[in-house]
């Protein structure tokens, strides 16, 4: 070995050299194993984005409680690429505007309920039981009775003067009011309309209609032995047809007249049913 101060070798490892006594360093060993320290990335400009897919670093979490800004790729929270999770405030409102819908149609549906009572409680007395407007009759040469119940929003011709009823109720924070002429002899027959608070989506109209069908089935103690989407001057509608304990068939139709008001039509399958639908007016 040769000293790097003064030149002259040496023999062996040393600590000093034994001619100018210079201190003789010892070259590190060099460890092939040894971890290498990865080559640090440079750090993002201010405002950037990670590009899609971005996959945080191993074992990263986010600070306890953090919360993401809205519209932050929830890969960075460890979900799937490309999912937004929407902010608190965002589901609240979704969940109300179901919760909307849902009391909406469980008033339509409560509604036919209080019709499909009405149709076998009421006697054919000819007196008007309304709170609010007495519907006004005019006779005809035929024995037939043209009526039009203001209350109600609707006009229609009866083969004899009906029962005018008005009966409110509430389902869930949702009001309504069912306005009905009913004839109960000798077979019964029915005009009815609803007015509820609260507005039904058009995308749940058809729903609305077909359950206060099934409605009425289920509470007038009649059977339900077929039902089909249809249509009534352009509304969407339901027609069911129905058969009483004595086998006389009855057909019931259903419409939505508007997304806050619908009407049922019932009466003995045939004329007397043709003649009330051929006969209804819409008073708006």
């Amino acid at each position: 070995m040769q000293c790097v101060a003064c030149g002259r070798a040496y023999d062996g490892p040393a600590n000093f050299c034994p001619s100018c006594g210079a201190a003789i360093s010892t070259p590190p060993v060099s460890n092939p194993w040894a971890p290498t320290a990865p080559p640090s990335a440079p750090a993002p400009p201010d405002g950037a984005v990670p590009p899609y897919g971005a996959v945080p670093p191993y074992g990263a979490v986010p600070p306890y409680g953090a919360v993401p800004p809205y519209g932050t790729p929830s890969s960075a929270y460890g979900g799937a690429p490309g999912y937004v999770l929407p902010p608190t405030e965002v589901v609240r409102a979704r969940h109300r505007r179901r919760q909307g819908i849902l009391i909406g149609a469980a008033a339509v549906i409560a509604a036919a309920v209080v019709v499909a009572v009405a149709v076998n409680s009421t006697s054919n007395s000819g007196s008007s039981r309304s709170t609010d407007a007495v519907a006004q009759t005019v006779s005809e040469d035929d024995g037939s009775v043209l009526v039009t119940y203001p209350a109600g929003h609707f006009t229609d011709r009866f083969p004899s003067t009906p029962t005018e009823l008005q009966e409110p109720g509430s389902f869930g924070g949702a009001h309504f009011t069912i306005y009905l002429a009913v004839v109960a002899a000798p077979r019964r027959m029915l005009v009815a309309s609803e007015d509820v608070d609260i507005h039904v989506p058009d995308a749940q109209l058809g729903a609305e209609v077909r359950a206060a069908v099934g409605s009425f089935a289920a509470s007038s103690g009649f059977t339900l032995s077929e039902q089909h989407v249809t249509t009534f001057r352009d509304y969407q509608a339901n027609q069911g047809t129905l058969t009483d304990p004595q086998g006389n068939t009855y057909t019931l139709l259903a419409f939505m007249y508007r997304d806050n008001r619908m009407y049922m039509i019932f009466a003995p399958s045939g004329d007397q049913f043709d003649s009330l639908t051929s006969n209804f007016v819409a008073i708006k």
